[in-house]
């Protein structure tokens, strides 16, 4: 649980002098937060590594993963200027609100990758990898936009995974007795669903959201 309150100053730091001209607006705006959250989750993983002979070896990896969550969120707006006029109202709401909403993710992902390296020398390393990874789903925990209609836009409550695809090539050397390193690599980097967090005055002008970005 949590408590947020807005102070004196809030309404011309939060709104600006023309729409925060009224010190009262904001002043004593509370928010009281209520989160009821659950994360389950399990791995496994193993990784080899494969002399093919005295210079060449492959070393592969895998992870798989399982993750289980869910969470209850509920928060109670309450306090600052009393008022029926719906413009000030919409401005209050823009910075605390009440809102409510259950969500719950679930979801199996693996990351592998492949590095073949070579000795060229005693003292030079090339390598060429590939690398599948990704970063856990999770759940929104500080609240979501809302939908026309004013209630909490769920499809939004949970994040997707985020997925990174990288290959590299490169060398590894050092020169003069291991007085000088010289290390070059060449790299392209791919995310997919990219975790991104988003603000939307309609959950606040004080926390966004994460959401995916296509890539």
């Amino acid at each position: 649980s949590g408590v947020q309150q807005q102070g004196s100053a809030a309404s011309l730091w939060l709104l600006g002098p023309s729409r925060g001209g009224d010190p009262r607006l904001l002043d004593g705006l509370r928010q009281d937060t209520d989160i009821d959250y659950d994360n389950y989750s399990v791995a496994f993983f193993t990784r080899l590594t494969w002399h093919i002979n005295e210079r060449l070896r492959l070393e592969p990896g895998l992870r798989v993963n399982y993750d289980d969550k869910s969470a209850d969120y509920a928060a109670v707006a309450s306090g600052g200027l009393a008022t029926t006029d719906p413009a000030l109202i919409a401005l209050q709401r823009g910075v605390l609100q009440s809102q409510s909403y259950v969500a719950k993710f679930s979801d199996w992902d693996a990351a592998y990758d492949a590095t073949l390296s070579y000795d060229v020398t005693s003292s030079a390393l090339g390598y060429v990898t590939y690398a599948r990874t990704f970063k856990s789903g999770g759940i929104n925990l500080s609240g979501i936009p809302n939908r026309p209609d004013g209630t909490p836009n769920t499809d939004v409550a949970s994040v997707a995974p985020e997925t990174v695809h990288h290959v590299e090539i490169g060398l590894k050397s050092s020169w003069f007795d291991d007085r000088a390193t010289v290390n070059l690599a060449l790299f392209r980097t791919e995310i997919d669903d990219y975790q991104a967090t988003v603000v939307d005055g309609s959950i606040g002008t004080l926390r966004g959201f994460l959401a995916n970005v296509e890539e």
